[in-house]
């Protein structure tokens, strides 16, 4: 149980960190939009906002597509042990509820970190880039 728990540990590690280099990548190729739109007059709030937003929309589509699929695939293990085992197949709503806390919590942090480069960034100097 110990290496299977450590796999399965390993495993989300590994995609957490996927998630946040994603983000934060998505984030810093668009710093020059973020520049835009606050000269031409959006505000910080604003800027929170519709990231918020984005990741909300993030989370909502990876949950649309990951869940459905994880319940089949449950299902499925649950046909090849059906026969080794008498057992009754139960859809796991706490794994369910437990990965829609994970994904928006993730989500959202890995949001914040990657926006507050975004607030130390000065408007002019990305606005530079934009024009190089």
């Amino acid at each position: 149980m110990i290496f299977i728990y450590s796999f399965v540990g390993m495993l989300t590690l590994i995609g957490v960190t996927s998630v946040l280099a994603t983000i934060n990548s998505n984030i810093s190729l668009r710093t020059a939009e973020f520049a835009t739109l606050q000269a031409v007059g959006m505000d910080s709030a604003g800027l929170r906002k519709m990231l918020n937003l984005e990741s909300l929309l993030y989370g909502i589509k990876s949950l649309l597509i990951g869940l459905p699929l994880g319940i089949v695939l449950s299902y499925g293990m649950f046909g090849l042990f059906r026969t080794a085992a008498n057992i009754t197949y139960e859809v796991p709503y706490l794994a369910c509820g437990m990965c829609i806390v994970g994904v928006f919590a993730i989500n959202f942090i890995s949001m914040r970190f990657a926006s507050s480069k975004i607030r130390k960034s000065n408007i002019a100097e990305a606005m530079r880039e934009v024009a190089i």
